[in-house]
């Protein structure tokens, strides 16, 4: 018997705290543990279950097969046992609060970032439709925590099909009544991953309503749009081909939903009325907003070899092409205008800034000067590259810039596409050193912005902070964390493929000269 202010598990691990929740399926308490010395949560099996033991082999393999799941958006379970007659479940503890909760808080005329809180629950089901499917998605077993969604109850799907207990959360089979597929309520052996399409379109239905249909192979739903005029014919389309009563009529994928609703919803890059923002303290980092936008700039005045980027939103980030937590979550971020260089700084423009400013020149420099002059300058530092900075009127990319850049506005998981093609970028080894920086044409941005995957990494104005993309306002950030660990993007000649996709993040000690780093710059609109 688990309780409040005792011991439970073997060699009294875990230090029962409090009770977090009950339901049909048992009990969620929070826990301390002694050996990880970290808080965590543990669900047990209902006793009423544990008395059936095909339900017990279930449980048990289900939820090991779980244990595989790493998502950064899945809650983790991080060991399944039985202690004392006692199956249980221990999981990561998230402090955060139930969607639930919060929905009824939710402006539903704010669509985009309703579906950004979203989102990483559809990538996260993407990933593990790999593995298993969920059965049981609802606004309960969704947690937010500072603005990110994680999603739970992995493991007890598998367990509670076709049990006979008597509660509103088993309905012939895993599922919540009004999130439930057709196929699910009436043959719950006979589902495939589209019972969770189904699930997360009448959620989808409800988090840009207010509203929830009725089971769709009852009655025919109204269009989103009836309750909702902000949603477009688009978005209609999309949620009710989700909640078809017959599966094939549905999406095959998350992966393909995503992908749709990107392009609906995240796509736009409607400009707006910058607002000044003010400096925000987040322990030991500071998230700077730039106000750039302080003086018009028209395009005809352009400075040389560089290009106007247009303000508006994309997507920061990676999606399904990459499951690296620092390039998550995915989520979108608002920039101002600005222009950014065509090419890297190469040696012939590198030393005239020397030649004006006798600054120190790089190793090799000379000979680089001779033989490359065309080349990127590499060997550089970071308060090099800033003294050149400052003696040209420019500044280094926020790694925000580079990536809106990299991706073409199109999120890009290349700049060139979403294939990848080693005749398209100076990378691994292919020419085994440094290449001008107009080479490769077929390989350039949708800008016309050269080389930003190969030849040589670039310098950021950011320092390198691995959970930024989680703690970031969305309004112009760059990360300042007082820290001498800075921000590289690109990849470079030497470096592996996969440093080529516009999201790969990278780093390094800002005093840090190698002949694979150089930079290109920037000028904020307003930059004098």
């Amino acid at each position: 018997m688990i309780e409040v202010g005792k011991k439970f598990g073997l060699n009294d691990r875990y230090d029962i705290l409090e009770i977090l929740g009950k339901g049909g399926m048992g009990i969620v308490l929070k826990a301390y543990d002694t050996i990880l010395k970290e808080m965590v949560a543990i669900k047990t099996l209902h006793s009423k279950l544990a008395n059936d033991e095909s339900i017990k082999n279930r449980f048990l393999n289900e939820a090991k097969l779980c244990l595989t799941l790493t998502h950064s958006n899945i809650i983790r379970v991080r060991d399944v046992s039985i202690y004392d007659d006692t199956y249980y479940m221990v999981m990561e503890y998230i402090q955060g609060v139930e969607l639930k909760s919060i929905l009824p808080q939710l402006d539903i005329g704010d669509i985009k970032t309703t579906y950004n809180l979203i989102r990483p629950i559809l990538e996260a089901l993407d990933y593990a439709h790999n593995y298993t499917i969920h059965r049981d998605i609802k606004p309960a077993n969704i947690m937010v925590k500072d603005k990110v969604s994680y999603l739970m109850d992995f493991g007890i799907s598998k367990a509670l099909e076709n049990s006979e207990l008597d509660n509103h959360t088993v309905v012939g089979g895993m599922g919540t009544k009004k999130y439930i597929s057709p196929e699910q309520m009436f043959n719950a052996n006979d589902v495939d991953k589209r019972t969770d399409i189904y699930s997360m379109g009448i959620l989808l239905y409800e988090l840009f309503t207010k509203q929830v249909p009725k089971n769709t192979a009852v009655e025919q739903p109204l269009k989103p749009s009836n309750y909702n005029p902000k949603i477009s014919t688009q978005l209609d389309n999309v949620i009710l081909k989700m909640i078809e009563a017959k599966p094939n009529m549905r999406q095959n994928s998350f992966k393909e939903v995503i992908e749709i609703l990107d392009q609906i919803i995240l796509s736009s890059t409607t400009q707006r009325q910058t607002i000044p923002q003010p400096i925000i303290q987040e322990d030991d980092v500071t998230i700077i907003n730039i106000d750039t936008e302080q003086t018009q700039v028209s395009n005809d005045t352009a400075p040389d070899n560089m290009v106007l980027i247009s303000s508006g939103d994309f997507l920061r980030g990676s999606g399904l092409e990459s499951k690296i937590p620092i390039e998550k979550p995915r989520k979108s971020i608002f920039l101002d205008k600005f222009y950014i260089s065509k090419y890297c700084v190469t040696n012939e423009e590198y030393n005239q800034f020397l030649q004006d400013t006798n600054y120190k020149e790089p190793q090799n420099f000379k000979e680089n000067l001779q033989n490359k002059p065309d080349h990127p300058v590499v060997y550089v530092s970071f308060d090099d590259v800033k003294e050149y900075c400052e003696y040209k009127k420019v500044s280094l990319p926020t790694e925000a810039q580079w990536e809106k850049v990299a991706k073409g506005g199109k999120n890009l998981i290349y700049p060139w596409g979403n294939v990848f093609d080693i005749k398209k970028a100076n990378i691994a080894n292919t020419y085994n050193e440094t290449i001008s920086v107009s080479a490769l044409e077929s390989g350039k941005s949708i800008d016309e912005v050269y080389n930003l995957a190969g030849n040589v990494w670039e310098w950021c104005e950011d320092d390198f902070v691995e959970d930024f993309y989680k703690r970031s306002d969305k309004n112009n950030p760059v990360a300042k964390a007082s820290s001498d660990i800075k921000v590289l993007r690109g990849g470079s000649f030497d470096f592996i493929d996969n440093a080529t996709r516009t999201s790969f993040r990278f780093h390094t000690h800002s005093s840090t000269c190698e002949n694979n780093i150089g930079f290109r710059v920037v000028k904020n609109i307003g930059e004098k």
